[in-house]
């Protein structure tokens, strides 16, 4: 569906949008939902309108990242386990989580698993020092 949508097969006007990463996975009411940053050409007005009603624009404000990289094929258990690593670190940093974990995904479905680059990411709060390590 998502695909659909940005390679103009969904849109009436059939201008292709084109793919961007990473693409987001974000598990939310037991459904998981997809999200992808749209190229810098495009503003909320110039978006082509999708036809499909489960696709939604929405305009997200700046926020503060944590995460960690991690490479090859995730399931849903990895990302678990990856996403509780991170909580533990982002709250040992002294920072505090303010949404659900997500899955960002930098490499098409063909790329062999130990070349994919995943990062498992958590919004955290814009309140208070923000300590940074670089890998």
């Amino acid at each position: 569906m998502l695909a659909a949508y940005i390679f103009s097969k969904d849109t009436p006007s059939g201008e292709p949008i084109g793919m961007t990463v990473p693409v987001g996975q974000l598990e939310r009411d037991g459904a998981w939902q997809m999200w992808f940053v749209l190229p810098s050409r495009f503003t909320r007005e110039t978006l082509p309108a999708a036809t499909d009603p489960r696709i939604r624009i929405v305009e997200q404000p700046a926020e503060r990242i944590a995460l960690h990289r991690r490479a090859g094929r995730m399931d849903t258990a990895d990302f678990d386990d990856e996403a509780r690593r991170l909580d533990a670190a982002v709250r040992a940093a002294g920072l505090e989580p303010v949404g659900p974990p997500t899955l960002a995904v930098y490499n098409g479905p063909f790329v062999p698993g130990p070349f994919r680059r995943n990062e498992v990411q958590v919004a955290v709060s814009m309140d208070g020092a923000f300590p940074c390590e670089a890998r």
